[in-house]
């Protein structure tokens, strides 16, 4: 079925990217999950949606004082970046990603940095079918975002503003769009992009440096591990609440040693 992309991603990808592709093949699909694969540009890995309800087992949260965040033209002031609702976390637990361990993080914030077009503050707004890829056709879907202020780069002024992170395996029907809408999280959290018309660092000769599958009006996320949000303990990488094992190492690592979520911010703003 990912013939296609596949063979796009072998034909510009490194090693390890060909590896994940490859895992990601004989992956086998869970009862009561959805998988979701995320291009980045050449790089491919799974993020695997349960299905069905979510319930916090063993955990009180509280919530957090205050008000949801609003966007703002200044930086965000530290009480709106570390403002959550405790809601916000059974969204995002909801997410499970299958083979990413494949896939290497970048091996520190800087590094991580440097390969995102733009790292935002933002709240997810929407969800919405995109577009159909593939033969035969895979349906896609995407995260829109509401930026409330860009860190580090800046956002592809062509796209006016519009910033949206494709998936597929997300629901790309209207009743399953609806029902993701009524759960959608109400704080901001930290998202390292790339847009998807970035040309690949690395590409095998003849081949395009930007994917031919790539959407230039969307983003993907440097690294699955690579969007972070407020909790009760701190920060969290968003949809690794539950998966210690890849967050332990490098870029992920060294954003979680940091207490609050304006911290990390904080320290990027500096950079």
């Amino acid at each position: 079925m990912f013939q296609r992309l596949f063979d796009d991603a072998i034909a510009q990808s490194p090693p390890s990217a060909v590896d994940i592709a490859a895992s990601v093949i004989r992956a086998r699909r869970r009862t009561l999950t959805r998988q979701i694969l995320a291009i980045g540009g050449a790089a491919v890995a799974v993020l695997a949606l349960a299905a069905g309800a979510v319930v916090l087992v063993g955990e009180a949260l509280a919530p957090s004082s205050g008000s949801p965040p609003t966007a703002t033209a200044s930086p965000a002031a530290p009480g709106a970046i570390d403002w959550y609702d405790p809601r916000d976390l059974e969204f995002y637990r909801q997410f499970r990603w299958d083979a990413v361990s494949l896939a290497r993080p970048p091996e520190d914030l800087s590094a991580a940095v440097e390969q995102s077009t733009a790292v935002v503050l933002a709240q997810i707004v929407d969800v919405r079918a995109t577009r159909r890829v593939g033969d035969p056709a895979i349906a896609m879907s995407a995260f829109v975002l509401r930026p409330v202020e860009v860190i580090t780069g800046r956002l592809r002024p062509e796209l006016a503003g519009v910033v949206e992170v494709e998936f597929f395996g997300l629901p790309a029907d209207p009743a399953g769009l609806a029902e993701m809408r009524t759960s959608l999280p109400k704080g901001l959290a930290l998202w390292f992009l790339r847009w998807l018309g970035e040309p690949a660092a690395t590409v095998k000769p003849g081949a395009p440096s930007v994917s031919g599958v790539a959407d230039l009006t969307r983003y993907t996320t440097v690294h699955p591990t690579m969007v972070f949000a407020s909790g009760t303990d701190g920060v969290y990488s968003a949809f690794f609440l539950d998966q210690p094992t890849f967050t332990a190492k490098d870029a992920p690592n060294e954003a979680l040693r940091l207490a609050r979520l304006s911290e990390l911010v904080a320290d990027l703003r500096n950079r």
